[in-house]
């Protein structure tokens, strides 16, 4: 009885080192082989659970070189470039063959926080062809699909709103060449530039075609006191002033016609 009670010690013990060996506890599995082993070195399941804890001993080795090897990769930059050498690839690799690798899990998880950075500062920029690009190889290293379906969704909608802010700008460029400044009231240079400016505040083309528009009242004007249409003037600079408030030599011009206007003594 003696030899079966070791067997029955040999074949717990090699199917713990087994079930180690199957979650990539090499130590623990190696503890349990030596365990049967000193049970009894001759039984026959050992030969098998020797190979397969071999196999995870270099399965293990492997992972971890590619673990490393993204380590360094990021560490150098090399996120999702260049093509077959980036830490995204290698990371991809080991949760190819171990889907709950804690270290792998993590590294991806910062990629993609580092390249959603990258990619709303080019956002910002409005470099789309290094959008497109990025875009690209978020897809080519498989960084998930709600990334790429959020990168994807914002870059249409900026683009469609550089796009309709294009496209007012140069409506209204075409106004202020026909004389449409203010009016008609709703369809105006003025009011097409003011929506221009509400979907891209601070666009430097839109802010100056306003300053023109304005100077081209002011201007009008001008030539109106001029020739004595003193009405027309005063209308013309009020709403050069609706356009510039900050205008100062303008709000003295007001004043100074308003003064002109006011009967002596």
């Amino acid at each position: 009885e003696a030899p079966a009670e070791l067997d029955r010690y040999a074949q717990y013990y090699a199917d713990l080192a087994s079930r180690d060996a199957v979650v990539g506890d090499i130590t623990g599995a190696m503890a349990n082989m030596g365990r049967a082993s000193t049970a009894n070195p001759e039984f026959i399941g050992l030969d098998s659970v020797r190979e397969q804890i071999q196999q995870a001993a270099t399965l293990q080795a492997e992972i971890d070189g590619l673990l490393q090897e993204a380590s360094r990769l990021r560490a150098l930059g090399s996120l999702i470039d260049p093509p077959e050498s980036n830490a995204a690839e290698r990371y991809q690799r080991v949760l190819a063959t171990d889907p709950g690798n804690a270290i792998a899990t993590q590294g991806v998880s910062e990629i993609i926080a580092q390249v959603q950075r990258r990619f709303y500062d080019l956002l910002s920029d409005r470099d789309f062809e290094d959008i497109d690009r990025l875009i690209d190889r978020v897809v080519a290293v498989g960084l998930g699909e709600a990334s790429i379906a959020e990168f994807k969704s914002r870059y249409a909608l900026e683009r469609e709103r550089v796009e309709q802010v294009e496209t007012l700008i140069a409506v209204a460029e075409r106004m202020i060449g026909q004389g449409f400044i203010t009016e008609p009231t709703e369809n105006n240079a003025v009011a097409t530039l003011r929506e221009a400016l509400r979907l891209d505040p601070g666009n430097n083309d839109a802010e100056k075609l306003l300053i023109d528009a304005a100077e081209r009242l002011a201007s009008v004007a001008r030539e109106a006191h001029e020739v004595g249409l003193e009405t027309e003037a005063r209308l013309y600079l009020e709403l050069a002033l609706t356009v510039r408030p900050d205008a100062g030599e303008w709000r003295e011009l007001r004043d100074q016609w308003l003064n002109d206007m006011e009967p002596d003594g």
